[in-house]
């Protein structure tokens, strides 16, 4: 980034550093350059940056060395290069622009090498005064080259020069300064300021009196700061939140300047240690609206304004392990055990050792403490400590301890103390729990404990029941009195035992519940039922590695993770997130290393050292962060913000997937800032991210969707929910209304033309049904002739004239009569294409009684099903009689024995009858042969010609018309024929 010499805040917060490299803008998570390019003329005209400011169209004004002044549109992107100009008009080249601020209006004052400009704040800006030295007249400018200007909260506007403070009237136009007023400095003015209380502060350079405040009584300026540190050099200066004074020193550095107790303090930004740090160069600093101090120079540092009271204890970077502390001491372990002192602040080794490992009691030399796995009080004088391999009872008082050595192997690791004081039970190295007897010395692993393995973190209850935690098995616990065991892993066949994690870091038990930290998060499991309790809805439980956990007094826990501090207040379920911009040491803490003391102060080890503290200290920073977009991806592809109008986005039907990345901007501690977002057309509630900065909206269907978002600071104070965008997503062109309409255009063309068809069908149908009707009758008088064939009617009369000349008279008047009946019924029924089945079935009774009187040697019997309903439905007439009369003839005729039997069945299945002739003739077989040889009656003319009848009515009405024949067969030979037609019942 190079040498930053300027740094301003913008209206929404966002942080501009001007270098010696172009500009730079800052939201807490990454930079955005702006540099010139020689090829581009929307770009900045020059690299090197002496002043920011922005006008009320939010555009950033840009004052430059030697090049004047820049103007970069946010929206566009690119920067327009207004004129400063001469009496003439003329561009003035060679301008350099050190300080550009509001005016009380709109328009903009601009402060160059060359004088004063105001400037208006149109699309195309416009010079609209210009003021300078003027060595005739007092009341001018004490100089052209102006280092800074100020428009207060009175709206009055002060410029520094390089000779003295001005203070400008714009009744007439001019100006107070040392010529005027001699209290007013002639020396450089480098910096204008105005503090909470509206008072006016001022730097010169080169000398000692270089801080002045004016005084509005005597409208002079008073010379302030006179007991601090003495500087000869270069002064910029900010107020913080407690308006104190906090100065950046050009060539030195920045120090804190207390205004309450006249305290003067250097500040090192990098281990938040108030110290001298002077290798930042000092050139400029700030205060942003959260209340962080910025200075910049060879870097941009940053003071954060969290408000906590933490304090750390360094140990080089190396990581401490263990914890224990009193009112006076803090003893950690980290390569070895040492204590701190908190009054003095001076770390000392516990005890001096040269060797890497504990030494033996059996050693000349005397046993010495290294590397303390665990810490735990015993009595009012005496604490336990366990360490590589041995178990040591160490009285604090007289500072004598005694050794247990072991022989189980590699360290232990925690540890607790019975309720009677006689045992301890140990975490050893792997294996199951050790049970260690203060009585004889002895380390036993119990039988009934064997269950449980790899042990490496232990919490024990009030009344003696324990809780381990493995390494690889999940979670035990085991009953004091009954060495019940019970299992929590992710395996677990019940599902209110399942764990997120096979190995556990550390183990808390509260009033009501146990807190279990692993490396997958943080789970809480109920002690009466041993049933796992969801914890919330905060991603940082299940996306952190949690390696400690405490209690304090308040029944607040407190975490520490691989990704800072937390704690937690189960009540009103407030996450709160710390980290070193809050003061803290470490960012990673290590397994199990934590203490509470006896006034409830909490410490936590970590990578770095050792961070403690009160929590009814902490602070809590009530400043909620603002929220914006930061980028948005549309099918993975970034769209520049300045595409979308100020909250809207338009899309294609295929641009449904959308990355959308959210910046809270909160400077204190940004990587502590969590989100939530909603679509107010899907979501009723408020979706967390966490610290997760991401949206992720896969799949989206057209329509219209609000985006609206919010954030909260590592303190969980929350802003309101702000819309951020309006996403349309416009409808694929076949789901559009235009393309509707002409579907349904298009359909009822085809509908039309379906109908307009279908018609056209109908009448094709009755044309086809007229000429069947004509066809009919040609079949039907075709019908009637072979019917009524001379063959049947020379039979007929041969049999009357046999019968008349026998004298049996009555027998051939009931012939006479039948036989006129049935060529009456056939002339009847001729004239019609259907008649009732009724009249159909009448006029076969009447055929086959005449059949049966010329033969008399055959039975009949016709059967009509109780569900057929012959009186209405209709049939082609002489539909059977072709098939009953072929029966006769060539089926029983030439059959042998006497018993010779005709069955005509007439049924009905929904909307068809079922119609069959069945005989016990000789089947069609035999009848072949014997029509072969001659022997048989010519025929077959009815029954072709009620064929084509069938055809044609299956033609006219579209449904089946089905003639089936079958032949009957028993002890396998031929037994008959079964003649089945299937015709559409017409009522």
């Amino acid at each position: 980034m190079g040498l930053a010499e300027e740094i301003f805040e913008d209206k929404d917060g966002f942080i501009w550093i001007g270098t010696v490299n172009g500009l730079v803008l800052f939201d807490g998570y990454s930079t955005r350059s702006f540099r010139h390019n020689p090829n581009d003329s929307s770009s900045l005209a020059a690299n090197n940056i002496n002043a920011i400011s922005q006008d009320p169209s939010d555009r950033i004004w840009v004052g430059l060395s030697r090049f004047g002044f820049s103007i970069l549109d946010q929206n566009q992107r690119s920067f327009i290069h207004p004129c400063i100009t001469d009496e003439k008009g003329n561009c003035m080249q060679g301008v350099s622009v050190n300080a550009i601020t509001q005016a009380s209006d709109s328009s903009m004052w601009v402060g160059s090498t060359l004088g004063l400009f105001l400037y208006s704040s149109s699309d195309h800006p416009q010079q609209l005064s210009a003021f300078q030295y003027d060595s005739v007249l007092d009341n001018s400018l004490s100089s052209n080259y102006i280092l800074d200007v100020l428009v207060d909260s009175k709206t009055r506007l002060w410029v520094g020069t390089t000779k003295g403070i001005n203070l400008f009237d714009p009744a007439t136009g001019t100006f107070i300064n040392y010529r005027t007023n001699t209290s007013f400095p002639s020396r450089q003015t480098l910096d204008i300021a105005e503090d909470a209380n509206g008072k006016i502060w001022l730097t010169t350079r080169f000398i000692k009196e270089s801080f002045l405040i004016y005084d509005e009584v005597t409208q002079n300026f008073i010379p302030v700061l006179q007991d601090r540190e003495p500087y000869s050099g270069e002064y910029k200066f900010t107020f913080d939140q407690n308006n104190d004074i906090w100065i950046a020193a050009r060539g030195v550095g920045a120090y804190h300047y207390d205004l309450n107790t006249g305290k003067q303090l250097f500040f090192d930004p990098a281990s938040f240690k108030d110290h001298g740090y002077r290798n930042i160069n000092g050139l400029n600093t700030i205060t942003d609206r959260y209340g962080n101090v910025w200075i910049t120079g060879n870097n941009v540092l940053k003071y954060p304004a969290s408000g906590k009271t933490f304090s750390s204890i360094s140990s080089d970077e190396n990581i401490v392990i263990s914890l224990y502390a009193n009112s006076q001491f803090i003893w950690y372990s980290d390569q070895e055990l040492k204590r701190f002192d908190k009054s003095t602040r001076q770390t000392t080794n516990q005890f001096a050792s040269s060797r890497p490992i504990n030494i033996r009691a059996s050693s000349p030399e005397k046993s010495k403490l290294n590397m303390a796995y665990c810490i735990r009080d015993y009595d009012e004088e005496h604490i336990i400590v366990s360490t590589t391999r041995n178990i040591y009872k160490w009285n604090t008082k007289t500072n004598e301890y005694h050794e247990y050595p072991t022989n189980i192997g590699g360290p232990i690791r925690e540890f607790v103390v019975t309720p009677d004081k006689q045992h301890l039970w140990l975490c050893g190295n792997q294996g199951s729990p050790i049970l260690f007897d203060f009585a004889d010395g002895s380390y036993i692993r119990p039988e009934y404990a064997s269950s449980i393995d790899n042990v490496r973190c232990v919490a024990q209850e009030m009344n003696g029941d324990l809780w381990f935690g493995s390494g690889t098995s999940g979670l035990f616990y085991m009953s004091a009195t009954t060495h019940e065991i019970q299992n929590f892993a992710p395996d677990h066949s019940d599902q209110a035992r399942r764990l997120i994690d096979y190995a556990i870091n550390d183990i808390a038990i509260t009033e009501d519940y146990v807190w279990v930290a692993t490396n997958l998060g943080l789970q809480k499991i109920n002690k009466s039922t041993f049933e796992i309790i969801p914890i919330g809805t905060h991603n940082e439980f299940i996306e952190n590695s949690f390696m400690s956990v405490l209690e304090d007094n308040h029944g607040v826990l407190w975490f520490g993770t691989q990704q800072g501090l937390f704690s937690f207040n189960p009540i009103d379920q407030v996450l709160r997130s710390f980290n070193p911009e809050d003061g803290l040491i470490n960012t990673v803490y290590s397994a199990g290393s934590c203490y509470k003391d006896s006034t409830g102060n909490l410490y936590f080890g970590g990578g770095n050292g050792v961070d403690y503290f009160n929590p009814e200290e902490i602070g809590i920073n009530p400043t909620a962060p603002d929220i914006y977009i930061s980028k948005i991806l549309v099918n993975n592809d970034a769209l520049e913000l300045s595409s979308i109008s100020s909250t809207s986005l338009d899309l294609k039907h295929h641009e449904n997937f959308l990355e959308i990345e959210l910046l809270a901007l909160h400077y204190t501690s940004p990587k502590s800032n969590t989100y939530a977002y909603r679509i107010m057309e899907l979501d009723t509630t408020w979706r967390y991210l966490g610290k997760q900065r991401t949206i992720t909206l896969a799949n989206m269907r057209p329509g219209n969707y609000t985006l609206q978002a919010r954030a909260a600071n590592g303190d969980n104070v929350w802003c309101e929910g702000k819309t951020l965008l309006h996403i349309h997503i416009a409808p694929p062109f076949w789901a559009t209304w235009w393309f509707v309409v002409l579907v349904i255009i298009f359909i009822s063309a085809i509908l039309f033309t379906a109908f307009k068809y279908h018609i056209h069908q109908i009448k094709t149908r009755e044309r086809i049904k007229s000429e069947f009707n004509k066809r009919l009758t040609e079949l039907e008088s075709k019908a009637l002739r072979s019917q009524m064939n001379p063959h049947f009617l020379f039979n007929s009369l041969n049999s009357m004239k046999s019968l008349i000349s026998q004298g049996n008279t009555e027998k051939a008047t009931q012939y006479i009569t039948r036989f006129a009946q049935l060529i009456r019924q056939i002339l009847a029924n001729s004239e019609k294409p259907f008649v009732r089945l009724q009249e159909e079935l009448e006029a076969l009774r009447l055929y086959l009684e005449i059949e049966k009187l010329r033969f008399q040697n055959f039975t009949f019997e016709i059967l009509v099903n109780d569900d057929v309903n012959a009186d209405f439905i209709e049939v082609p007439p002489l539909i059977l009689q072709p098939y009953v009369e072929n029966a006769i003839w060539h089926g029983l005729m030439h059959l042998s024995s006497s018993d010779r039997k005709l069955t005509v069945i007439v049924a009905q299945e929904k909307q068809f009858l079922h119609l069959t002739i069945e005989d016990n003739g000789i089947g069609r077989e035999q009848a072949q042969q014997i029509k072969s040889l001659g022997n048989a009656r010519k025929g077959g003319m009815g029954m072709r010609l009620t064929e084509d009848r069938l055809n044609l009515l299956k033609s006219i009405y579209g449904q089946d018309v089905k003639i089936t024949i079958t032949d009957l067969m028993e002890n396998g030979k031929s037994s008959g024929t079964r003649v089945e037609v299937q015709i559409p019942c017409v009522d």
